[in-house]
């Protein structure tokens, strides 16, 4: 995974890549896919790493300052160690940090929505898993997320369409 940052003009400004542990042939599946910049101004990066062949992927997130500077990577990975995921970041008035995506709990691979509450340096607060309904459904991914100043907390996803079959 990387991210950077750009001056106004365009210019990039520094890059940061990260990898976690585990380096495939075709390349590593590091991603990340959530950015945002805290009342603090620091730079918080949520995705992916792949630690190992026998976890998968498990949740990162990352604070980085302004000048690119990794202060703090914290991992998180679900009981079924497969591929979780971060996928959003914000944060309240008071500067907590509000992680969302998701975490597989079964060999099933049904992905449960995931949200935590973070302070700064990064000390899990709260912590939160949302099983779909019906769980049979599977796949609930959070996409997006959205903080309120007091914390209160919005987020969407997507859940995959159920066909009835031909002709329904």
């Amino acid at each position: 995974g990387w991210v950077a940052k750009y001056s106004p003009a365009g210019t990039m400004l520094w890059k940061r890549t990260f990898n976690g542990p585990m380096v495939k042939s075709g390349g590593p599946d590091d991603v990340a896919y959530g950015v945002g910049i805290s009342p603090g101004r620091e730079l918080f990066v949520v995705g992916q790493q792949e630690m190992s062949t026998a976890t998968k992927a498990d949740i990162s997130v990352r604070r980085y300052d302004l000048g690119g500077i990794l202060r703090e990577a914290v991992s998180v990975n679900g009981t079924a160690n497969q591929g979780d995921a971060g996928t959003g970041v914000g944060f309240d008035a008071r500067g907590d940090v509000y992680a969302t995506g998701w975490i597989i709990k079964s060999m099933t691979q049904v992905q449960d929505v995931w949200i935590r509450k973070y302070s700064v340096p990064v000390c899990m607060q709260a912590s939160m898993t949302a099983t779909p309904n019906p769980a049979s459904l599977g796949g609930q991914v959070t996409v997006v997320m959205s903080v309120t100043n007091t914390g209160g907390t919005s987020i969407t996803g997507l859940t995959p369409a159920i066909s009835a079959g031909p002709g329904a």
